[in-house]
């Protein structure tokens, strides 16, 4: 089955729309999306509206998801993101919040991967997994031989052994699945690797082969906005640098 992998849309609509029509020319059976559908950008129902029109999908809950819906789980976000979320909660329809409140922590496949949108160990906590050393408690927590991630913003493959890839626009990996690997898909809506454009993933679970995508959208209608909604003007800025 060729699954349609991505995360942290966070309220960017061109962005999603571009990665919905872009993996719709290639074709997918299946979505999974690994949180942060709200918070920063300025459309936030609109893109869950969106999600939830697909007609195969599952998702789990990301620390801005969580934080929409309850005041506690903001207290460690910084001023700009903080400044979004209480936007994002005021605005959030029924039909929304009651979107969120559905998500799991975890998508478990039954097959060969898992989804989480942090780490696979204490999921609720939020940790974040930049590198090897950081990735082994959540290797020891994996109960599937792959681990798709978002969170950081930055797309990468981490494998047991402690190498780490970087994943590029056309990479297609074959994927060991005798070893354990955590993939980071990257974010829709607010990359942080100093490429503007919205990255997913695609994956054949048949032949465990990954397939990583970058897709340019309008940045600049984002930027503008997220400056028109009265949202912290760093976050425009941050979409068309990719920071």
């Amino acid at each position: 089955m060729k699954i349609l992998i991505f995360s942290d849309v966070h309220g960017n609509l061109e962005a999603f729309e571009s990665v919905l029509e872009d993996a719709d020319r290639s074709g997918y059976e299946f979505a999974l999306s690994l949180g942060d559908h709200v918070g920063y950008g300025a459309n936030p129902n609109e893109c869950i509206q969106a999600f939830a029109g697909l007609s195969k999908y599952a998702a789990i809950r990301g620390n801005h998801d969580a934080a929409a819906l309850d005041p506690d789980e903001r207290l460690h976000f910084n001023a700009d993101a903080y400044a979004a979320i209480v936007h994002t909660a005021r605005n959030l329809s029924e039909e929304s919040r009651e979107f969120l409140e559905n998500l799991p922590l975890i998508y478990d496949s039954n097959r060969a991967f898992m989804g989480v949108h942090s780490s696979p160990n204490e999921p609720a906590s939020w940790g974040y997994i930049l590198d090897a050393l950081e990735a082994t408690n959540a290797f020891r927590c994996m109960y599937r031989p792959i681990a798709f991630t978002g969170h950081s913003h930055i797309p990468c493959i981490i494998a047991e052994e402690g190498d780490v890839r970087p994943l590029h626009h056309g990479d297609e990996i074959k994927i060991d699945v005798e070893h354990k690997c955590i993939i980071n898909v990257g974010s829709v809506g607010q990359p942080r690797d100093r490429d503007p454009k919205a990255a997913y993933v695609f994956f054949d679970d048949t032949e465990k082969i990954l397939t990583f995508r970058r897709v340019e959208y309008d940045w600049n209608r984002a930027a503008l906005k997220i400056l028109n909604s009265g949202l912290p003007p760093s976050l425009a800025k941050r979409i068309i640098l990719g920071l």
